[in-house]
């Protein structure tokens, strides 16, 4: 037996593929699952035999023809092995792709053929695809009207989709439609084979790879972008809906906002928590914007809510189709303030206009599902490598370079700040929540607000703080009712700390860098108190170097320095009195050295019960540790030079605990 593509998780019932990395479950037990694999590499050969030319070909002629029923005795060998069931893993086709490559196009009999060479040849390809794969098709369009504008092409597709496509061919025809007496040079049903790989200087997807291995082109990423035109019948079809909603539009947009969170295919892979899309429904209207949810199988519950539309499949828009037009959805879309989508034929046809966009991946990459497009913002697993197909080391550095993206971690609380971002870049926020200096210079990454300038030097905090939780927030035994954070830089600890706090905390925060406030406010700033000065006990005067310049590498190192600027001070006493809190159950430290002047000369220790924080002189820090805490409990979390520690009192009494309930000790 051939070496098996499934090896067991640590979760009983999921196997991950050796060739792809794809985690799935199976109903099917180690023994079944073996076998499959076994059959599954014998796919080459049994292409060969058929004369295959690729995955998409294999399938269509080995698992169709047996559910069809057309007795091809190859059909009937491979069906029977393979059980006619798929072998649990979701990354099969991929794979398979990448070892029975393209080669040539193939006639509508699945006969090899070669493409036409001559001026003038007429082309028939056929779109049997969705929507989305349906948008995709204008970039291979495109770049065959840029390498070929001798030919002259045809198109049938699927009805909605076939309105995508005017201006990119000749004539379009209904799938299943297409003229009899015209002779074509080349019938060809396309066969859109999954992405597998990438490429270093355009994007992978289904286009991509079908401009490569189909028509042997090279893939140019000017072309890469997805086109749609609009009529006027369109444009003024859509304006009259958009009107009866909003009858004032700002700055030539309507003031609503289009919402596509459910997908059709491989839906565990794209659907959106209904939950917290109605989160975001609501802060629409909160904003005085109309909601609008595209849903053409009344299977959205958030059409229900008050004040949100939803123009069903029996609206006059589609034109009796019974689900949506790509060139409708293309003129509305093109009109709303915002949209919020997935991969999804609505979400493909936003890339097509200028309209802000937001579009959310949990299963799928960006990079090979989705084209160019400079209106849409793409937000991605934090380790959305996992994601990436095949050899994809190349295709990183491209995506993180030419995708505007946002990373998060946990997308209930991710989206709502993502959709804030949404809307100011729209237009359709008021303001209040934020100032325009922090619109200009703020974004969302890794669940919390990042500067722009110092995007990549921020994410390196917010992913040791907040997404590793170095500090072992996550292990705290009990929930905190007072916590100072003393250099709480733009909020990471806090922030994470948050889910722990108990329902009455109070939080202050302490940052001297004027230039991390505005970032502070934004992540904190609604539970928590925020005190702009440097907590020391060294002598008058202090002085701030900020480490905030043009290409820093970290912006959390700004220290007290003479060559610095003057900065306002604060001690621990103070803040116990000016805050009016009785005791600290967690005190932070991270401040760039200053936790030895706290630590060595503070009077407040018998009134704090956790000390966690960050030494910048580690021998330093041990022997004030040996001198002034010996009775304490210390836990060392991370050794080096910056090391990461506990300090527990262990002589906290009763007097100081919360009233029952309040803090959970």
């Amino acid at each position: 037996m051939n070496e098996c593509a499934f090896q067991p998780t640590e979760v009983a019932g999921e196997y991950r593929c050796r060739r792809c990395g794809v985690v799935r479950a199976s109903q099917h037990g180690p023994h079944r699952i073996h076998r499959y694999c076994n059959v599954v590499h014998r796919l080459p050969e049994l292409s060969e035999q058929s004369g295959a030319r690729g995955l998409g070909d294999t399938v269509a002629q080995v698992i169709d023809k047996v559910t069809f029923g057309q007795g091809h005795k190859l059909a009937q060998r491979a069906a029977q092995a393979l059980g006619q069931d798929d072998c649990g893993c979701a990354a099969r086709q991929e794979w398979l792709n990448q070892l029975i490559p393209y080669g040539s196009a193939q006639d509508s009999d699945g006969r090899p053929t070669t493409l036409p060479a001559q001026a003038g040849s007429t082309l028939l390809l056929r779109m049997p695809h969705g929507l989305g794969d349906a948008v995709q098709m204008t970039v291979l369009l495109r770049h065959l009207q840029h390498y070929h504008p001798e030919w002259m092409i045809d198109v049938a597709a699927k009805p909605g989709a076939d309105s995508l496509f005017a201006g990119l061919c000749r004539r379009v025809h209904r799938l299943g439609r297409e003229p009899a007496d015209v002779e074509y040079a080349l019938a060809h049903t396309l066969v859109w084979a999954e992405p597998w790989g990438c490429f270093d200087d355009v994007p992978a997807t289904k286009a991509e790879r079908a401009l490569s291995e189909v028509f042997q082109l090279q893939p140019r990423a000017e072309l890469c972008r997805y086109q749609i035109r609009t009529s006027d019948r369109a444009r003024e079809a859509t304006a009259h809906y958009l009107r009866s909603l909003a009858r004032v539009p700002r700055g030539g947009r309507f003031p609503v906002v289009l919402f596509h969170y459910q997908g059709n295919s491989a839906p565990q892979q794209k659907t959106l928590d209904e939950e917290v899309v109605a989160r975001l429904v609501r802060r629409c209207s909160e904003r005085g914007l109309t909601p609008v949810i595209l849903d053409w199988d009344a299977r959205s519950r958030l059409t229900q809510l008050p004040g949100v539309a939803c123009p069903d499949a029996e609206h006059p828009l589609w034109m009796g189709l019974g689900t949506g037009d790509g060139e409708t959805l293309a003129a509305l879309i093109d009109q709303a303030a915002a949209m919020v989508a997935i991969d999804s034929g609505p979400g493909h046809i936003a890339g097509a206009t200028e309209t802000p966009t937001l579009v959310v991946w949990t299963g799928h990459h960006p990079l090979q599902f989705y084209g160019l497009a400079p209106n849409v913002c793409h937000a991605v697993p934090e380790r959305h490598a996992s994601l990436l197909r095949g050899d994809c080391r190349a295709g990183l550095a491209y995506f993180e370079r030419a995708y505007e993206h946002r990373l998060y971690v946990d997308l209930r609380r991710a989206l709502p700040e993502l959709f804030d971002e949404l809307l100011e870049r729209s237009g359709g926020t008021s303001g209040e929540s934020s100032s325009e200096a922090s619109r200009a210079e703020l974004l969302p990454d890794l669940d919390v607000w990042v500067r722009r300038a110092h995007r990549e030097a921020d994410r390196t905090i917010v992913r040791d703080v907040s997404v590793e939780d170095c500090y072992g927030v996550e292990r705290l035994p009990w929930q905190p009712r007072y916590v100072v954070d003393v250099g709480a830089q733009i909020g990471a600890f806090t922030r994470r700390l948050r889910r722990r706090l108990a329902d009455n905390a109070c939080v202050v925060c302490v940052e001297p860098d004027p230039a991390n406030l505005p970032a502070l406010e934004r992540n904190v700033g609604e539970f928590a108190r925020i005190e702009g000065a440097a907590c020391s006990y060294a002598p008058d005067p202090l002085r701030l170097l900020s480490s905030l310049l043009p290409g820093s590498e970290n912006s959390g190192a700004s220290r007290l320095d003479p060559r610095g600027e003057p900065v306002r001070r604060v001690t621990l006493e103070a803040l116990l009195e000016d805050y009016e809190l009785p005791w600290i159950d967690l005190l932070k430290l991270d401040c760039e050295g200053c936790e030895l002047s706290l630590l060595a000369h503070a009077g407040v220790w018998d009134r704090v019960r956790l000390i966690v924080g960050e030494w910048h002189d580690r021998e330093a820090f041990l022997g004030i540790v040996a001198e002034r805490f010996a009775a304490w409990r210390l836990t060392i979390w991370r050794e080096g030079d910056l090391g990461i520690f506990w300090l527990a009192n262990p002589a906290w009494s009763a007097r100081h605990q919360p009233a029952p309930g309040n803090s959970g000790s």
